[in-house]
């Protein structure tokens, strides 16, 4: 049988009551710090006990439950059969250690519960101890007697305060450096990409012409260029509704060092405002261009439809 004391241990160090149903209550209490013969006695936590609070608030059966992974109503039948076998060794023994949190005793039909004097884990302050107090106006050093005076006891408190201070400080630039070396630093794919793009081409010397009377025209490389970019604008066919469009623009020597990069995805350009504009696919269907956004590479996700 599934023993109900670790969770009413658990349970303890989370809330201030327990309720076992048709048992009673275990209830905690917080004493503040005292003093006692020259002692500073921590603050505690305390149990005790209230046969009258026998209510079930499912709080105890939930704990159960959760913890082997078992219906509410298994859990509540495994409290009473738990009460059941507490109540049979009251009656034959008159005395039943309840877990490490106490014990119980029947005396004439009395139910008393007893708290262990030694601090359990549901004490907040179970690792406090009590503290001596030392008079300051004598302190024995080797036999004699030696007085404090206040000289000395500002010196203390100075001494520790600039220590106190220095791990402050110490904290602090641990804490900034912590910060300033876990942040994350956004990084704009788009940018990361295609920024070497934008960066105008080097061309080299240009070979000197002489010029003559007779000297045909020369036709420049960009001339050639230029023509074959207005094939490649042509080239689109803008009777289609929808366009995939995954960048833009604004020169023709731009887009097309860009479509020069992706040859696999078969892109074209168009001008459209004044901007030049890459398309991976044409449709009149809108939801056949969001399938095919969803094929494009990781950095091409972020693309958009224009008509």
């Amino acid at each position: 049988m599934i023993s109900l004391f670790e969770h009413i241990e658990y349970l303890l160090t989370r809330t201030d009551c327990v309720i076992i149903p048709d048992w009673g209550a275990l209830i905690t209490h917080r004493v503040p710090a005292r003093f006692d013969d020259e002692k500073v006695i921590p603050p505690m936590r305390i149990v005790s006990f209230n046969s009258s609070i026998t209510h079930n608030d499912g709080l105890l059966a939930s704990s159960l439950a959760r913890r082997h992974e078992i219906s509410y109503s298994e859990a509540v039948k495994l409290i009473g059969d738990n009460v059941t076998v507490f109540r049979s060794q009251l009656l034959k023994y008159s005395e039943m250690p309840f877990g490490r949190i106490g014990f119980f005793h029947r005396s004439n039909d009395l139910l008393e519960f007893h708290p262990f004097a030694n601090k359990k884990r549901y004490d907040d302050f179970y690792a406090l101890a009590p503290m001596e107090l030392v008079s300051l106006n004598a302190v024995e050093v080797d036999g004699d007697d030696v007085s404090v005076g206040e000289d000395s006891l500002k010196a203390r408190f100075l001494r520790s305060g600039a220590r106190l201070g220095r791990i402050v400080a110490s904290v602090a630039v641990l804490v900034v450096l912590t910060l300033i070396l876990t942040t994350p630093i956004a990084v704009n794919e788009r940018e990361q990409n295609y920024a070497s793009l934008s960066v105008p081409m080097a061309s080299g010397p240009k070979a000197a012409h002489v010029q003559t009377q007779l000297a045909e025209p020369v036709v420049e490389a960009s001339d050639i260029e230029e023509s074959q970019k207005s094939k490649v604008d042509d080239s689109i066919n803008k009777t289609f509704k929808y366009h995939l469009i995954i960048s833009a623009w604004k020169t023709p020597e731009q887009a097309q060092l860009f479509v020069n990069q992706y040859p696999e995805l078969n892109l074209s350009i168009y001008e459209k405002g004044g901007n030049y504009l890459i398309c991976a696919a044409q449709s009149d269907d809108y939801s056949e261009l969001v399938q095919h956004m969803n094929t494009l590479p990781v950095q091409f996700r972020d693309s958009w439809i224009a008509d």
